[in-house]
């Protein structure tokens, strides 16, 4: 099991270049959330910002002081790491950023070439401790005089490997523009090898392009072991102790071809991400081949290439994808099209609840026989990676899930207890993109019904169906509640009893200290317990359309890392 472990993530200047690179960060951040990771990202200044701001510098003052340099280039770090935060914050994923003065990094030595010797790391303890990704600008830290210095070119490298030691972290990954460490730029034309693993001496001994020398020094005396990758890597190189080993660079592979059905909110905003992935570099790992929707010519708030555009299932089989992508939700003609995409060897990845509920079960074991994967982790909790994380644990150590399972109702509750009506709390809502135009199923409780049968299913437990869920919500309940004044919230609960499952949504008045009153606006959050008696909590934001998306576009990644990783193991085995 791995829940709670810890990995720090460092993302440098050769990854950062605009807004895209960013959300590209938040998937990759995401990826390692849902595996149920405790997570400190680590930013770099934007590519070509810190040459920006010393050339400015050098204008107003060619003879700075280093100490007051250092000052006015931690504006790069800093900036990066705000962006990043709202990026995150966007995708729905609870994130607190940190500068070098509140987490305490203290270095020794020159203003521009320090040396990191301590850290505080009680605020970023508490962070992790809430669920929180922590940022964490790198490159940056306060010297004796609570002066701002910094640790020379490429410091964030060592600010991350700092962090990994002084937090004991289970695993540290500086994700760069190459796909691992090379005994020479990988970038000429003839490839060099690549470092399956590498010693810190042959490590070191590398051109320091790709990792800052002093950073690697530090490692080898404090025998840390880390990784070098690109975005979704499944082989970084390690670096540590042992023999080195060198492999011929990977051969380029063909991207994922994925195939959108509906471009309704979910769709649309799953469209936007997938192809501004493909934009931002040649040779993606991921393209949009196909998107069928009922009319081409409805107007969309996001651009939408006439090309893609098919008029049905089987003309969207013709273009050859691999992944279908269902965002036209309900049960017809969802289901037909799921089984019609499984059948003809497709993988498929769905956000839609209801026909989830119902065929769940049966699409799994359909996909299961067919040799491809049916997703649905976008289905509960929006960017709550609560689904997968049972895939990170023994299920049958879960004894019951507790949780705010739908974001619609949490935001109507709060507003509520506000002195808002309801009508106008839904009007708000639905101005904000967390509720659709009707409401019902989410304050009915059915909605959170089906959720429930989904984290079943997950569980190993195929037979729950929503109408045998106690559903006890209404729009006139959440008016009384909200009268009342208090933490009030739709509750969905589900206990493994001696007789069977038992699953019930009910208006929930809770104490303070409980963590799920804690709970705020479209967020979702849950609480496994195990038999042991302990208690996992996770959080996000369930409704709207980037954290929804984020969760579908986690599924497609999630695709693609296998897809690679069995062509891996069918050339190694040729």
């Amino acid at each position: 099991m791995c829940l709670g472990k810890r990995i720090v993530l460092k993302f440098g200047g050769s990854v950062i270049d605009d807004d895209v690179s960013l959300r590209r960060i938040t998937h990759e951040v995401y990826r390692w959330r849902r595996d149920g990771y405790r997570i400190v990202v680590v930013v770099s200044a934007q590519s070509g910002r810190t040459e920006e701001l010393l050339a400015g510098a050098a204008l107003t003052h060619p003879q700075a002081r280093p100490r007051l340099l250092a000052a006015w280039l931690s504006a790069g770090e800093n900036e990066t790491a705000g962006r990043l935060g709202l990026a995150l914050d966007r995708a729905g994923i609870p994130a607190c950023v940190l500068n070098h003065a509140s987490v305490g990094l203290r270095a020794e030595g020159p203003c521009l070439d320090a040396d990191l010797v301590s850290l505080e790391a009680r605020a970023i303890e508490c962070g992790l401790g809430q669920d929180e990704v922590v940022v964490v600008p790198g490159f940056l830290a306060l010297d004796a005089e609570d002066r701002t210095v910094t640790l020379g070119r490429g410091g964030a490298d060592l600010t991350a490997l700092f962090l990994a030691a002084e937090l004991d972290a289970d695993r540290c990954r500086l994700v760069k523009d190459v796909d691992g460490l090379y005994e020479s730029d990988p970038a000429a034309e003839c490839r060099p090898l690549r470092y399956e693993h590498a010693c810190w001496e042959d490590a070191l001994a590398t051109d320091g392009t790709v990792l800052q020398k002093k950073a690697m020094k530090f490692a080898r005396g404090r025998q840390i072991r880390f990784e070098v990758g690109n975005f979704n890597a499944i082989r970084p190189s390690t670096i540590g102790c042992g023999p080195s080993e060198k492999v011929p660079p990977p051969s380029p592979s063909r991207p994922l071809r994925v195939a959108l059905l509906g471009l309704g909110t979910v769709g649309l905003g799953t469209h936007s991400l997938l192809t501004e992935l493909e934009q931002e570099c040649e040779g993606a790992e991921i393209e949009v081949c196909a998107v069928l929707v009922r009319d081409r010519d409805k107007p969309r708030d996001l651009h939408v290439c006439q090309d893609l555009f098919v008029h049905s299932l089987e003309s969207c089989f013709e273009r050859s994808p691999d992944v279908i992508v269902e965002a036209i939700g309900g049960i017809e003609p969802a289901a037909s099209m799921i089984e019609a995409s499984l059948r003809a060897g497709c993988h498929v990845v769905t956000a839609n609840k209801a026909v989830t509920a119902l065929h769940g079960a049966r699409f799994r074991n359909l996909a299961q026989s067919c040799g491809v994967e049916f997703c649905f982790s976008a289905a509960v909790g929006g960017s709550m990676p609560i689904l997968e994380r049972f895939e990170s644990i023994a299920s049958s150590e879960v004894v019951s899930v507790r949780g705010v399972l739908n974001g619609t109702t949490n935001f109507v509750l709060g507003e509520l207890s506000q002195g808002s009506s309801l009508d106008s709390a839904l009007d708000v809502a639905r101005t904000l993109g967390f509720a659709e135009e009707s409401s019902d199923r989410d304050l009915l409780g059915y909605d959170c019904a089906d959720k429930l049968c989904l984290i079943a299913q997950s569980l190993g437990e195929a037979d729950l169906r929503p109408g045998e869920v106690a559903v006890s919500s209404s729009p006139e309940q959440m008016i009384q509640f909200g009268v009342n004044g208090g933490a009030t919230k739709q509750v969905g609960t589900l206990i493994r009893a001696s007789g069977g499952i038992e699953a019930r949504v009910e208006l929930c008045e809770l104490s303070p200290d409980d963590e799920l009153s804690k709970i705020h606006e479209a967020d979702n959050g849950a609480e496994i317990v195990f038999r042991d008696g302990r208690k996992h909590n996770v959080r996000g934001q369930g409704a709207g359309r980037w954290p929804t998306a984020e969760a579908v576009v986690g599924d497609v990644f999630q695709i693609a890392r296998s897809s690679r990783s069995a062509r891996a193991t069918s050339v190694q085995r040729i």
